[in-house]
Formats: C-alpha cells, sequence, structure tokens
C-alpha cells in the first residue's frame, strides 16, 4: 500500500511539473539558460522562415494548375493577390530621383540647422555660425498667428547666427544671394584657411556686399550636398 501511495505521489509531482513549468513557454521557463532562449528564438524563426517559404513555393503552384491540387481556378482569387503581393518591388532609382530625394533630405537638414565655421577676412580666428534655410509656407498653407496674411509672409532667406545668439540672426534672401561657388580660395579663406581643405569651403556671393560669405563645412559630402540644393533653391527663383 505505501508502494502505490508513493507512485501517486511520485504521478502528482512530474503532472504539477508539466502544468507549472514544463507547460510554460520556452522563453518564460526559468529552467531554461539565457542563452538557450535565444538559441530557441533563432530556431524557432529559421523554422518559420523555412515553412513560409515553402508554402510561398505551393501557392504559386497552385495559382498556375489549381487543377492539379482538385481547386477551382474561380476560388483562387485571394490567392493571385498573394502571389502578387510576393512579387519583387520595384524601386525607382533612375538619377533624377536619387537627385530629388537627396535634395529635398537637405533642404530638410537645413531648415533644421547645422553648425559651420565661418572665416573672416579682417581678423580673428574662424567662428562658429549656425546656419539654417527659412522658407515661408507654402501658399496653400492657411494663414496662422505668425503669418495672418499670406501678402505679408517672409521670403525664403538663409540665416546665419552665433549659436548662442539664434535670435538675431544674419538673415540672406534667397533673391539677395548672387551665386553659390565651391572650390575657391577667397581672402577670408586664404587667410585662415588652408588649400588642402579646399574641398569643404562654400562661398555665398551676396548682391550689393563686397565681401563674400566664406563658409567651412565637416566633410565633402556635406558641403557638396548644400552647394547643389542652394543652387536649385536659386534657380527655382528665376
Amino acid at each position: 500500500m505505501s508502494w502505490v501511495l508513493a507512485q501517486l505521489a511520485r504521478i502528482r509531482r512530474v503532472a504539477k511539473r508539466q502544468l507549472t513549468v514544463d507547460a510554460r513557454p520556452f522563453y518564460d521557463n526559468p529552467t531554461v539558460t539565457s542563452r538557450g532562449k535565444i538559441d530557441r528564438f533563432e530556431y524557432e524563426i529559421h523554422a518559420l522562415e523555412r515553412q513560409l517559404a515553402h508554402f510561398r513555393v505551393l501557392i504559386r503552384q497552385v495559382v498556375a494548375a489549381p487543377q492539379t491540387y482538385g481547386i477551382n481556378s474561380v476560388d483562387c482569387d485571394s490567392l493571385r493577390l498573394m502571389v502578387r503581393d510576393m512579387q519583387p518591388k520595384v524601386i525607382d532609382t533612375t538619377p533624377t530621383t536619387i537627385s530629388n530625394v537627396q535634395f529635398d533630405m537637405v533642404r530638410m537638414l537645413l531648415k533644421q540647422g547645422m553648425t559651420v565655421l565661418k572665416h573672416n577676412v579682417r581678423k580673428g580666428d574662424p567662428s562658429w555660425r549656425v546656419l539654417w534655410l527659412l522658407l515661408p509656407p507654402d501658399k496653400n498653407t492657411p494663414a496662422t498667428a505668425e503669418y495672418p496674411s499670406k501678402l505679408n509672409r517672409p521670403p525664403a532667406a538663409l540665416c546665419l547666427a552665433k549659436p548662442q545668439d539664434r535670435k538675431t540672426p544674419k538673415v540672406l534672401p534667397l533673391s539677395s544671394i548672387a551665386n553659390v561657388v565651391t572650390n575657391v580660395m577667397t581672402p577670408a579663406l586664404t587667410r585662415t584657411g588652408h588649400p588642402q581643405a579646399l574641398d569643404t569651403y562654400l562661398v555665398l556671393q551676396v548682391v550689393d556686399e563686397l565681401k563674400p560669405i566664406s563658409l567651412e563645412f565637416a566633410s565633402n559630402d556635406i558641403r557638396d550636398q548644400v552647394a547643389v540644393t542652394l543652387a536649385r533653391l536659386l534657380a527655382g527663383l528665376k
């Protein structure tokens, strides 16, 4: 009798463990190690991917020849939609599209603002400036408290200010910028710049100002993208 009771107690312990521990998901099972949980995640994901790939092949075969599987062709409309969605997506990588994406991206960065070095022609070392693009609201944008009248909205402009004093920037309407030049050494750049950094310099030639504005960017790539973006903005004014 005692032997029977011991066996029943053992069965009870095993059943309790199966219900409270073994039946829990592997990621919530205290008996599984941390590394074991990660390995199990990877295994399950790979298994699902293999199963998904298998069913994708089957779906294509069913859509191509439904009668082979005893399926009516008229019942395959939903599967045809799945096959269509599984087709590789065509991405427009034409030079024009890439150029437009880069233009929009750099214009957005300029609206946020970026830090540049401004070289001075007379005295002092190059000093940090924040350069940002000020664009008026779109013509279709409703009037706001800041711009109550569409007629009074300011023109697009470049702003240049000391990092600690952005409230009083030097405002350059885009219409006042005669040209955006790269790969030239202005008097200011000759004084405090270096020929080896020529590919990071950008010069703004402003109407009715004798001295151009000489700026230095962190890299050649950033300088080039900003120069192209500003050139497109200026061309859009003509």
